[in-house]
This record gives C-alpha cells, structure tokens and sequence, in this order.
C-alpha cells in the first residue's frame, strides 16, 4: 500500500483500518475484511474487544469490513470525550 510523507511524519493510507493477518477472503470478492478502527481524542485507535460485526457491500452482499461493536454506554463515553 501507498505510503504518504508529509512534512514533519508519515501518514499511511490505512490509518483507520487494519488487515489481520488471519483474516479469512470474503467468499464473494475474495478479498479479506478490514478490520476498522475508531476514532476518539484525535486518535485513530484499535478496539480491544473481540466482538465485531460485519459491513456488507450492499450492491454485493460481499463482507468488505468488520466494525466494533461497541455497547451504548462505551460509545457515549467516548463520544462526551471528543
């Protein structure tokens, strides 16, 4: 993937996502599902929690990403942080 320098650091296309190395194809593209991250104090950041809920293509059906999935109260801390 591209890398982008920028004047005082470097800054890369997946800042907001990650591909696991055990990460699976999608059998209808082929291609595995990123793993998106979240983004809180100006920070793009990795979940910890091992629960992820799928993000379809819907013109595909295709699995094209996996987002967190956060309960309510979690996700209105962080949101009252920014």
């Amino acid at each position: 993937m591209a890398t982008l320098t920028a004047v005082s650091d470097v800054v890369t296309a997946e800042r907001y996502f990650s591909i696991p190395g055990d990460a699976k194809p999608d059998a209808i593209s082929g291609e595995p599902a990123k793993k998106l991250k979240y983004y809180a104090g100006g920070v793009w950041r990795e979940s910890k929690t091992s629960k992820f809920m799928p993000c379809y293509d819907p013109s595909t059906g295709a699995v094209i990403a996996m987002r967190r999935n956060a309960p309510p109260k979690r996700s209105k801390k962080l949101f009252m942080q920014l």
